[in-house]
């Protein structure tokens, strides 16, 4: 293992040096500009994504998008402003009104590590449980993409 980082090292500084002083650009790979622009996009107001009706699902796939290209959803702010789990913290109750909802915002906050038990003062996963038709085996309408969301959000 030590001799591979070695060999490693070497290599990167023959290619250092044969680069010469010519300027190196340092790609950025496409998600990571894709998470910038919605960054830039973001209220520095409340944290969100504001898209009209959508505003919250919109702002939890922002969260979800970013934890997976490895950012803190945590820590995401257009400039001072509070961050898109404020946000979402602000509005759970709001936004875990129907089955689909709330099984995306409890996808946002276990994707920033946060505690879908205890978030914005709301147990998101006795919320959705609640939703539940023993009945007719569905959560909330049982409509496929919302069913889909609930059940993705409780896995």
């Amino acid at each position: 293992m030590v001799a591979f980082a070695t060999t490693a090292g070497m290599g990167a500084a023959m290619i250092a040096a044969t680069i010469g002083s010519r300027t190196v650009v340092a790609q950025v790979d496409p998600a990571s500009h894709a998470i910038a622009y919605l960054q830039s996009q973001q209220s520095a107001t409340d944290g969100s994504i504001p898209e009209g009706s959508s505003t919250d699902a919109v702002t939890e796939q922002y969260a979800i998008g970013a934890a997976a290209t490895g950012y803190d959803p945590k820590v995401l702010r257009n400039g001072s402003g509070p961050s898109v789990m404020t946000y979402l913290a602000a509005h759970a109750s709001s936004a875990c009104a129907s089955a689909g909802a709330c099984g995306l915002l409890i996808q946002a906050v276990v994707a920033a590590h946060l505690n879908p038990k205890s978030f914005g003062g709301v147990n998101l996963i006795t919320t959705l449980n609640a939703m539940y038709h023993s009945k007719t085996g569905v959560y909330g309408d049982g409509e496929a993409f919302s069913e889909s969301l609930a059940v993705q959000g409780l896995v």
